[in-house]
């Protein structure tokens, strides 16, 4: 929210900039395309799936038991997070390629690509952790003794 917030700012004041024909800022259009955009999306992975909030299929949904819909989310967590193995392993090999060839961009600003490409894997990390903890509660749940609905 941060992020998006810091967004709406810069590119709000260097619209106005604009119109008013003055100086706009440097390098806006590269900062929040690399960084702002970049983190606002792979930041909020794990918020979002905290809340629940990620697109599912509610017509499938409806149709199935409590016990299958437990399965199928224990399914699909550990489908994801292999996913999110790959995404965080390739976004580091990314991160790190950029830092050591000191991968800049090439707009008036010279934003180095390291640190954006650096919300890759962290994000992808965090997620990575929100959804192990949804498979230990989902997997708990599935094999308790007290489940009465599988």
């Amino acid at each position: 929210m941060i992020l998006l917030f810091i967004m709406m700012v810069i590119v709000t004041v260097d619209t106005l900039l604009r119109y008013l024909n003055l100086n706009t800022i440097p390098g806006v259009y590269e900062f929040t395309e690399h960084y702002l955009m970049v983190g606002a999306v792979f930041l909020s992975m794990s918020y979002v799936m905290k809340l629940n909030g990620h697109v599912s299929l509610d017509i499938l949904v409806r149709k199935f038991s409590k016990g299958w819909l437990k399965k199928i989310n224990l399914f699909n967590c550990i489908f994801v997070i292999s996913f999110l193995f790959l995404i965080a392993l390739t976004g580091m090999e990314m991160a790190v390629d950029a830092f050591n060839s000191g991968k800049v961009g090439t707009g008036l600003v010279p934003w180095p690509f390291w640190i954006s490409y650096s919300f890759i894997p962290l994000g992808a990390v965090v997620f990575f952790l929100r959804l192990l903890f949804n498979i230990i509660i989902i997997a708990n749940d599935l094999f308790s003794k007290s489940n009465s609905y599988n």
